[in-house]
């Protein structure tokens, strides 16, 4: 990144004609690894740090109504998060009532199935977000459809949550949360009420703080922690009248308190914001598509720093007059070097073996490609085409009987007037050709 913070390396997860809006993107505790997912796929993508695709997790079956039945996702993915400590483990919600927990090192299917509870009847509800505690021991998820906040344990196999509170903010309304490092407490916020709350896990009863008139600018809004918790930003969006510009607002942890409201250089609303604690600095999305980078030339070290100070390259052009000719340089002029046939198969095989074999494209097909799912390799083993196997001569002599005791297509047309034939099988010596003498 240069002193205009244009990006050095970028990658687009999807290939072209499939492109779609990323909702979330994730390092891992290590950052040797990203894993994201997309608004419209049920799918999650890892990819290693410099955007080079690991692998691709398993898609479950539409068609199978009990969720903890299938091996993945039915529905598009709404968040992921890493596990803390553990490398190899990761979370993901959907919009199929479940959160799943995965291993990096599979993804033929889940480890842990995660059903939501819900009073609802025959309704599956959206989770907006799910996240783990910082000690890993607890998985937190929001429910759109009923508003509740649910709190699993990381290691009961009950199949019901350690507490829930059905109601947390608005039914209907998209929810974010995030632990407290003391995980103890937990931060959520209600896209559709504007608020944002305060609980104690230990007590979902009610909440311990509310911050009103917090304006989220879509479901995507989060929070952010400081590197000390000691405070809280949440994105601002504007407002319809435009009397209160987006912005970015600084809450203190214990009482949600208003401390201070950033301005933010946007024309669109702030999205996401992120607090980075090695380097000190504050990164704020907007929905306009450009990113803002907040520090403090005391406290702030790395990271936007080392380009902010950066000077633009500017290209050196030379201006020439008149045609430049250089013959040596035409192809006619060029000798080529003398190539061994065994070099020219060395090369070959090389280029073969350096082309990436195709993968299996899952669900309906594209780009000439010809889909394939579960349910295709199934019935290939059920149902064998034998025909092979078959010698075609037996195949015919089989019917050779059957065909001429009930005749099907010429004889029975002639059967009433046809005469019986009779065959001459004299032969006649003067039609004969003399074999021809060997010299």
């Amino acid at each position: 990144m240069d002193g205009s913070f244009h990006a050095t390396r970028s990658f687009h997860p999807y290939e072209e004609g499939q492109r779609q809006q990323i909702r979330m993107a994730r390092f891992d505790s290590e950052g040797t690894r990203i894993l994201l997912c997309s608004s419209a796929d049920p799918r999650a993508k890892l990819f290693d740090s410099n955007g080079r695709f690991i692998r691709e997790f398993k898609r479950g079956d539409m068609y199978v109504r009990d969720m903890r039945r299938t091996t993945g996702h039915v529905a598009p993915l709404t968040c992921v998060d890493w596990h803390p400590s553990n490398a190899q483990r990761f979370i993901t919600a959907a919009a199929d009532s479940t959160v799943r927990v995965w291993n990096c090192e599979r993804s033929n299917g889940q480890e842990q199935v995660i059903l939501a509870k819900t009073g609802l009847r025959n309704t599956r509800v959206t989770i907006s977000s799910c996240a783990y505690s910082n000690d890993g021991s607890l998985i937190g998820m929001g429910q759109v459809q009923d508003g509740a906040l649910a709190l699993w344990s990381t290691n009961d196999s009950r199949g019901r949550p350690v507490h829930q509170m059905d109601k947390a903010h608005v039914p209907g309304s998209d929810i974010s949360l995030i632990f407290v490092p003391d995980s103890q407490r937990i931060l959520t916020r209600g896209m559709e009420d504007s608020m944002v709350k305060l609980w104690d896990i230990r007590k979902l009863s009610a909440p311990l703080s509310v911050a009103t008139e917090i304006h989220a600018a879509g479901p995507e809004s989060d929070l952010a922690l400081s590197p000390d918790a000691g405070l809280v930003l949440a994105g601002l969006s504007r407002s319809m009248d435009g009397i209160s510009k987006a912005g970015i607002a600084v809450l203190s942890t214990s009482d949600l308190s208003v401390v201070q409201k950033i301005d933010v250089p946007f024309s669109g609303d702030v999205i996401n914001v992120c607090w980075n604690p090695r380097i000190n600095q504050i990164a704020a999305s907007s929905s306009d598509g450009s990113t803002c980078v907040l520090y403090n030339k005391d406290g702030a070290r790395g990271g936007a720093l080392l380009c902010a100070n950066r000077k633009v390259v500017k290209k050196q052009v030379t201006e020439t007059t008149g045609t430049i000719i250089t013959p040596h340089a035409l192809p006619l002029f060029k000798d080529e070097p003398r190539q061994s046939s065994a070099g020219a198969k060395r090369r070959r095989e090389a280029e073969m073996t350096k082309a990436k074999p195709g993968i299996p494209q899952y669900g309906h097909g594209s780009g000439g490609n010809i889909g394939i799912n579960e349910t295709q390799h199934i019935m290939k083993n059920i149902i064998k085409d034998t025909i092979r196997d078959e010698d075609p001569r037996e195949a015919l002599l089989r019917y050779a009987s059957i065909a001429e005791s009930d005749p099907v297509f010429i004889s029975p047309a002639y059967k009433g007037t046809q005469d019986k034939p009779v065959f001459d099988e004299d032969i006649d010596e003067s039609e004969t050709v003399p074999a021809k003498r060997r010299k």
